[in-house]
């Protein structure tokens, strides 16, 4: 989950808040090398109680918890995932959970607390047979974290779409922070204006500085100096897709989409 949510503001130009990982006992679960991370600051604070105290008190409505669990070990972190489901509920947040673990397994697990559940069940007799039990054990968990991580992507990626942050499959507000981040803008903004190359570059140097104008000295400026203007800017390509089209200035394309976030939505009203 921690990993999952890491990745979203690179990959689809996420803000730090807009989907974040917390783990039950925090760092001491974690058993990272570096020990607790947390007195680095508050954006390092990843236990359940920092989750309780400063981040559910800021919950809407429209948010969603969800709650990733070994079906096995249910039965030990019940009452607290319930306590913790209750002051969610106050909050008029919404509740998931996914359950991973082995068709083997039998745990009794109330539903009720949840407004929707996946049940990740691996097989676990018939992969017994190609391994031995120690092997077994460790290609068994690899399975399951995989799985898990899949489900999460889906959940991840579709509230993304949801919020216009997808375009035609294509993850359109990304953050420009590499050359291959920039290079991929290029071919994003292209497709989606049918123009030349030089001409999708110019939309993003435009979108990247702010300026309705490139003149020759900033087409020959260093790559270096494009990602750092870009680097934790947001809104950089869906702004050149919308500037591409020869209907927006910078400012236009960007007071667009603070009215409508949804790309594809302000497209089709151009």
């Amino acid at each position: 989950a921690v990993v999952d949510a890491t990745e979203c503001m690179p990959t689809f130009g996420a803000a730090f808040d807009d989907i974040r990982g917390f783990v039950r006992g925090g760092y001491s679960t974690l058993m990272n090398r570096e020990g607790d991370l947390a007195r680095l600051g508050t954006d390092y604070c990843l236990d359940w109680d920092y989750f309780m105290s400063m981040v559910l008190p800021q919950a809407v409505s429209h948010d969603c918890v969800v709650f990733v669990m070994r079906a096995s070990e249910y039965s030990h972190v019940a009452g607290e995932v319930a306590g913790v489901c209750g002051r969610v509920r106050e909050r008029g947040c919404k509740i998931a959970a996914i359950l991973v673990g082995s068709s083997q397994d039998n745990c009794k697990v109330d539903y009720s607390l949840f407004d929707n559940h996946v049940e990740v069940l691996l097989p676990w007799q018939p992969l017994s047979h190609y391994w031995s039990c120690d092997s077994h054990m460790d290609y068994w968990a690899f399975l399951c974290e995989a799985a898990v991580k899949w489900v999460l992507n889906a959940v991840s990626t579709g509230a993304h779409v949801m919020i216009g942050k997808v375009l035609r499959n294509r993850m359109i507000d990304m953050q420009v922070s590499n050359s291959k981040l920039y290079y991929r803008a290029i071919k994003i903004i292209q497709e989606f204006s049918g123009g030349g190359e030089a001409t999708a570059e110019c939309s993003l140097l435009s979108a990247i500085h702010g300026r309705d104008t490139v003149d020759s000295a900033l087409l020959s400026a260093e790559l270096r100096q494009h990602l750092q203007a870009a680097t934790g800017k947001r809104q950089v390509v869906p702004v050149a897709v919308l500037v591409s089209t020869g209907r927006y200035t910078v400012q236009e394309a960007l007071a667009a989409l603070l009215e409508n976030p949804v790309v594809r939505s302000v497209l089709k009203q151009t």
